[in-house]
């Protein structure tokens, strides 16, 4: 059945129904339910239809406007308990911003509380946004309003035909969530999602303050939160306001991606920003598979290969990762590969379709051999220390749906390359080139791939680990490898003879000339271990690796690493700065010392000497519930564990946050200072 056409273009869904009955609202609020062919999340598109067209939100609306409309909201709350939690805390503030429109109220009790969520619900249905952002509002603002105007009775109508906002949940990662949040007519983006796909941001906090700051946002407004009941009215709401100012702004710089991410997959962009890691594959795989006269997937990528996800762990070998010289380097720099696993998929041919495996033999640690097995058909054979000696076929008669989309995007990631650094499009679509390659890859290793072959992605990571060995052998300075490229120490190194060489490994009837070698300059680089280094670009300091930062690491105790780490880049001894820092602990803010942590289990079930059942405990006694899946701040005290919101004006263990820290940097500094944990405690008085 045909896309129906309407008046203003086409109008499809793209939330499922029962029964595989799609609904469709058409403008004038009328609704009907119809049946489409659909497999997963494929949707068969017209590719001509201009994203403007194919918003497709969440019911399949239209948008009648050329130019994307945005509007951006942010609540604040009382919170009673531990920490905020969208069930029991109650609204204080409100504020929305839009292309420079702003308002926002401030609520003394519930009366006010209801004219504030009337006046955004008419504030909404006026403006009559295409897109409504929050950040972290999926699991948090979003669903304080929805209780809110249960509370309060209020019909909480959003939807572009006066419906409410319907929360979808599910399993993800093995615990039950919200997935997403339809509202009718319309997209919801929780912006802080999307800066968690940033790859950018790696190594940044993911709090709305630290990502705008990261991204160069000027005129952001920082208060205690933990205080924002005691903040003055006008305070609180020039508070509220900058909040959603800066969720707008971030939030129409993703979009500027997602729309190009649309258009270049020809989906709503409903679907774009509410995708998951298997969708894109889907969207190529599928259509291609539909294309072609084929019906529903043959199961996906777990039900096909059984005898490689039946493993518990980790199912097949990963890139090769190497510390060859710790130390600090000034400069250093790193060739690595572009887009090395899609590049090796297209340079194979290696694609669902194309690939067969002749035998997997017992592993022996040997090379890459590259053969024919017939005139239009290559043979190679690889090791996989999780699987064994791998033989495979691969076709090479026609060019493969993989090596078709890997083409032109590659092509186009090389076109926008140079332009990215000074046009802020160009680097939004770079962005989502890169995200359209890394995602194709990975797709193919995914359990959940409908269309993908998990023996594509174990031929690109072996392949991949020859060449990065290749590479590293013919580097004159080498400090480590990273899956996909080499660190070397000093200035970036005429390489053009080491490109030829690793392309002359591979036989000249495959596509040898898409392992492209690029070069990245770095200021500064500390190598730590083979899984933690650190780097200084423009002056910002990015940390990689969970043993140097990690969500249970106070505020302090990384704020003093930093600290440490700019002084030894910029050539002095650091412990006189540290000796400062730390000494400062006892006049810092307590919110600066708590430590975040989630009940992965009922708190019932923890052993009783478990910091998570001590919490729980406290907690219960002061009449705050907690359960499975909830958040807990709490600090350490020198009567040990406590909530945050109970630890009231008992001392902290200033001792236990100095210990944390010179832990932090004596494994980050070694290689400079050559410090114990015991003897870095010691430079820092404890």
């Amino acid at each position: 059945m045909e896309p129906i056409k309407l008046n203003r273009g086409f109008v499809l869904d793209s939330i499922p129904m029962r029964n595989g009955v799609f609904e469709v609202w058409i403008p004038g609020g009328q609704s009907r339910m119809i049946s489409l062919p659909k497999d997963g999340m494929v949707d068969k598109l017209p590719p001509v239809i201009p994203w403007n067209r194919r918003v497709a939100i969440a019911y399949g609306y239209n948008i009648p406007s050329t130019t994307l409309k945005v509007m951006a909201y942010d609540i604040e709350t009382l919170v009673p308990g531990a920490s905020p939690n969208p069930d029991r805390d109650t609204l204080k503030s409100i504020a929305w911003w839009a292309d420079n429109q702003l308002w926002c109220m401030d609520c003394r009790d519930d009366a006010e509380r209801v004219q504030a969520i009337e006046m955004f619900i008419a504030a909404v249905q006026g403006y009559d946004p295409d897109v409504l952002a929050d950040y972290f509002g999926k699991r948090y603002d979003m669903i304080v309003l929805l209780n809110e105007s249960r509370r309060l009775d209020i019909h909480f109508g959003l939807g572009r035909d006066g419906s409410e906002p319907e929360v979808i949940s599910g399993k993800q990662k093995g615990r039950w969530g919200i997935k997403s949040i339809e509202i009718r007519g319309r997209v919801h983006f929780d912006v802080f999602e999307e800066a968690c796909f940033d790859q950018s941001l790696n190594g940044v906090r993911k709090g709305l303050k630290p990502v705008s700051q990261h991204l160069g946002i000027k005129n952001i407004i920082i208060e205690d939160t933990s205080a924002i009941d005691r903040l003055a009215a006008e305070a609180r709401m020039n508070y509220n306001v900058s909040d959603a100012r800066l969720t707008y702004i971030l939030g129409t710089m993703y979009l500027e991606s997602l729309t190009a991410l649309a258009d270049k997959l020809s989906i709503p962009l409903k679907l774009a920003v509410s995708r998951t890691p298997t969708h894109i594959g889907d969207y190529f795989y599928g259509r291609e598979h539909l294309d072609r006269g084929g019906g529903k997937s043959y199961g996906n990528n777990q039900e096909r290969n059984p005898e490689v996800f039946k493993k518990k762990g980790v199912k097949y070998q990963g890139g090769f990762v190497e510390m060859i010289r710790e130390g600090l380097f000034k400069p250093a720099h790193k060739l690595d590969f572009n887009s090395l696993y899609p590049a090796i998929m297209a340079m194979l041919n290696a694609d669902p379709k194309t690939i067969e495996v002749v035998k997997i033999e017992r592993w022996v640690d040997l090379p890459p051999r590259f053969s024919r097995a017939a005139a239009d058909t290559g043979r190679i054979e690889f090791s996989d220390d999780k699987i064994g000696r791998v033989t495979l076929d691969i076709y090479l008669g026609e060019d493969s749906t993989t090596r078709t989309e890997m083409l032109n995007l590659l092509s186009w990631k090389n076109e926008l390359k140079p332009q990215s650094k000074f046009n802020a499009k160009a680097r939004s679509n770079y962005w989502v080139v890169k995200l359209l390659l890394n995602a194709t890859y990975g797709y193919h290793g995914s359990p959940w791939a409908n269309w993908g072959s998990i023996w594509v992605a174990v031929l690109a990571c072996a392949i991949g680990r020859y060449v990065v060995k290749e590479l590293r052998d013919r580097m004159e300075n080498p400090i480590g490898v990273d899956t996909d490229g080499v660190v070397g120490a000093g200035k970036v190194p005429n390489f053009s003879g080491i490109e030829a060489a690793i392309q002359g490994l591979i036989p000249d009837y495959y596509q040898t000339n898409l392992l492209q070698l690029d070069a990245d300059p770095i200021e500064v680089m500390l190598s730590v271990d083979e899984k933690n280094y650190v780097t200084q670009e423009k002056g910002k300091i990015m940390v990689h690796g969970s043993g140097l930062k990690g969500r249970h690491v106070p505020y302090a105790v990384s704020d003093g690493l930093e600290i440490g780490l700019r002084e030894v880049f910029a050539g002095n001894n650091p412990i006189s700065a540290l000796r400062d820092y730390v000494l400062k602990f006892p006049t810092m803010n307590p919110r600066q010392f708590q430590i975040s942590s989630d009940f992965g289990k009922n708190p019932s079930d923890y052993e009783s000497n478990h910091v998570m059942k001590q919490l729980a405990d406290q907690l219960k006694a002061a009449n705050v519930e907690v359960a499975i899946n909830d958040s807990v701040y709490y600090v350490k005290t020198v009567d040990g564990y406590a909530p945050t919101v109970l630890a009231g004006d008992r001392n902290l263990d200033f001792k236990y946050y100095r210990l944390a820290l010179a832990k932090k940097l004596s494994k980050a500094l070694w290689p400079v200072l050559g410090l114990t944990e015991r003897q870095m405690m010691k430079e820092l008085m404890i």
